[in-house]
């Protein structure tokens, strides 16, 4: 082809067919400039179409992710529900408001503080952000309520880290002990390294925790597990309020 066009040239100049050759050239050149232009358009065409396939992908994996994540939400709020309903019977006993027996005390206090973390439901959302694919998401409704889902996600994690710190805080510590929690575990029979209660150092693990309960600091200590509790569970509404809000738009820039 490249020969072709060559000896035309040639053939032109050598006839003095000057004018001629330069309108023959110019349509070389467009043809060039149209063939350039073609190219591109084909890979843009291309770049496209793996773009929209990548971002149908990361739709689809968002989707799959969320709708785990929101049966999950629902076993962990009952989970938290009955957690304040512990809080709040643990609360009404230390007030003296009722009356709880001790087996039902040793339960509702092991139950009062406890955390799941939610980080697994989220893998794709994190490996897109990491990777930078969230630019795939050309929806600003979407991409805004990601935003939002992360932040319940953010502020879920960092109840979860109070409660974590709870857990082995002195005083809930003490509650336990005083509970009769310890000697409760140390009389199972059917665990084979059982402590005897002569090895324990002297707690006065024998005294009632009755008046221990109806304390002012104890009251408090159950009433600031109460409180991070109910943020807890405030967390876990925004985080389903959130994911179902993302999972609208999904479905939108999913339909055909």
């Amino acid at each position: 082809m490249i020969s072709f066009f060559r000896k035309v040239r040639q053939k032109l100049l050598s006839q003095n067919r000057v004018t001629r050759y330069l309108i023959y050239a110019l349509g070389e050149i467009l043809l060039v400039v149209i063939g350039i232009l073609i190219a591109l358009q084909v890979n843009n065409w291309n770049q496209n179409r793996i773009e929209n396939n990548e971002r149908l992908e990361l739709l689809n994996q968002l989707q799959w992710d969320l709708n785990v994540l929101i049966t999950a939400i629902e076993e962990e709020k009952l989970a938290s529900k009955n957690r304040l309903i512990y809080n709040k019977r643990l609360l009404n006993y230390a007030a003296g408001t009722e009356d709880i027996p001790a087996d039902s005390l040793q339960f509702l206090l092991t139950g009062i503080v406890s955390y799941s973390e939610l980080v697994n439901f989220k893998t794709a959302f994190d490996q897109a952000k990491s990777s930078g694919k969230l630019s795939l998401i050309k929806s600003d409704s979407l991409f805004n309520a990601l935003s939002g889902l992360e932040y319940s996600f953010n502020g879920h994690s960092k109840v979860g880290e109070s409660i974590l710190r709870i857990s082995t805080t002195k005083d809930y510590v003490d509650i336990l002990v005083r509970s009769d929690l310890v000697r409760a575990v140390d009389q199972l029979d059917y665990i084979e390294y059982s402590i005897a209660p002569d090895m324990h150092p002297n707690l006065d693990l024998k005294t009632t925790g009755e008046a221990f309960f109806r304390e002012e600091e104890t009251y408090k200590n159950l009433y600031q597990i109460h409180i991070t509790n109910s943020f807890n569970h405030l967390w876990l509404q925004s985080i389903e309020k959130n994911a179902n809000n993302v999972l609208k738009y999904i479905d939108r820039e999913l339909k055909p």
